[in-house]
């Protein structure tokens, strides 16, 4: 690992010892957790060119219409989906297995629920406003013959199974984060990298 790699690392380590340490102090830290949930799930379900505000979420929870706007529902999904990985009920690890069941819940009944949600990709794909290309794409992920998810069925269904490690995120970031040479793949410019 390189030095600004260390740094970095311990930086993040010490920022969640602190944000640890202030949980503990919290009256309700279950209540602040799920503010936190919907805020990240607001600000992360943009990127897919959703528009729902922190209101618009609050008042679904509150109405649950039968017919929800769809970028609220999504919002809803995304929430949802980190309930599910989260439950502090599970005894199973960070798995491949339970992403593909977070990728099912996030995907049910909202665009995109006609292709294979809760499936692994075996074709590029990209995130950005409708009508976008890969080049204009506000992410471009890795491709799937580099994710293990393209690949051979065997190998693809052993890796499946395996818990996700730090050693596995590590990886990804050294191949796809900023400098990673993306663009000499052909696989457009990190969102990390974009101005």
């Amino acid at each position: 690992m390189s030095p600004q790699l260390v740094r970095r690392l311990s930086s993040a380590d010490r920022a969640v010892g602190e944000l640890a340490g202030l949980g503990r102090g919290l009256p309700s830290p279950e209540l602040f957790g799920r503010a936190l949930v919907r805020r990240e799930a607001v600000l992360s379900s943009r990127i897919e060119g959703t528009v729902a505000s922190l209101s618009d979420v609050a008042m679904y929870e509150v109405e649950r219409p039968a017919r929800p706007r769809g970028d609220v529902q999504e919002v809803f999904n995304y929430m949802s989906a980190m309930d599910h990985v989260l439950d502090p009920g599970r005894h199973l690890p960070l798995s491949l297995s339970l992403l593909r069941e977070a990728h099912q819940i996030l995907m049910t009944g909202v665009r995109g629920d006609y292709a294979t949600p809760g499936e692994f990709r075996h074709s590029q794909n990209w995130i950005g406003p409708p009508g976008s290309t890969i080049e204009t794409a506000k992410f471009v992920p890795p491709p799937p013959m580099e994710t293990g998810s393209g690949g051979s069925t065997s190998s693809s269904r052993s890796s499946r199974s395996r818990p996700a490690t730090a050693s596995d995120a590590l990886s990804a970031w050294t191949r796809y984060g900023p400098n990673s040479g993306c663009e000499s793949r052909g696989l457009g410019r990190p969102a990390c990298c974009r101005s």
